[in-house]
């Protein structure tokens, strides 16, 4: 029971993290277009991985067939019909950008539509801090356009690794250590370092050791992207959500 628990946490979680798979209009303001689309990258291998046990949660009714993407200020943005691997929009004339992309075209993740809040109930600070003077609502999440017009999403902002100058995705790490054997889940963090400002520091579930966790990486990942420290748990904490609550491994493990 505790691992088939664990599992739908797991498969819930994969879901939420899912890119924001949207084929974006190329043209002027790139107005998302309400179209379904192929799930793609992780989204796909998550579900495949999982798909006998998602077939049969959604014949308990424990998971919903459709998982909703939804943003605090914006309400629901779009859905997935996870048996049949394709997301749907659900707001006609939502816009998405992405500010202030690196090298990689990686930027923040920006929407405005009509679903999207005017701001915050008597709270101009915190809608002058999450909203652009031209009203796209500053979501918080990290992600990329790539060549055929899908927007994938890489990781938060607030979760996004410095190391000596280079940006680090908590979520390409995860991916590479949950593909790894006897691993469960894992959770990656940022953890102040006197050298390069933070290190990479690996929390996992599962039946492995640190040791094979960073021989398995060294094949997979640039050097600076590898966990300076690996530390086997039994649980990652969780909110009332069941999100990982990275804040407080960082306290745990600084």
């Amino acid at each position: 029971e505790v691992g088939i628990n664990r599992r739908v946490v797991q498969v819930q979680d994969a879901l939420a993290r899912i890119a924001l798979v949207v084929l974006a209009d190329r043209v002027g303001n790139r107005q998302c277009r309400a179209r379904a689309v192929a799930l793609r990258d992780d989204a796909d291998a998550a579900v495949d991985r999982d798909l006998e046990l998602v077939q049969a949660l959604l014949r308990r009714a424990l998971v919903v067939e459709r998982h909703h993407f939804k943003l605090d200020a914006a309400g629901q943005v779009a859905r997935v019909d996870v048996l049949n691997h394709h997301l749907e929009l659900l707001e006609a004339g939502v816009e998405l950008r992405i500010a202030d992309p690196d090298a990689d075209g990686i930027g923040m993740i920006e929407v405005r539509g009509p679903n999207v809040c005017k701001g915050y109930w008597r709270n101009p600070e915190k809608t002058a801090a999450d909203f652009r003077a031209d009203g796209f609502f500053i979501t918080g999440d990290l992600g990329r356009v790539d060549d055929t017009g899908y927007v994938h999403i890489v990781g938060r902002g607030k979760d996004l690794i410095i190391s000596g100058g280079l940006n680090i995705y908590p979520k390409e790490v995860e991916t590479e250590i949950d593909a790894l054997p006897g691993v469960v889940e894992s959770a990656v963090i940022g953890v102040p370092d006197a050298d390069f400002g933070e290190a990479v520091v690996a929390v996992v579930v599962g039946d492995v050791t640190p040791e094979a966790i960073r021989a398995a990486l060294s094949e997979r990942l640039a050097r600076f992207k590898l966990p300076k420290a690996v530390h086997i748990v039994d649980d990652l904490p969780r909110n009332a959500m069941g999100k990982v609550q990275k804040a407080v491994l960082r306290e745990l493990y600084s």
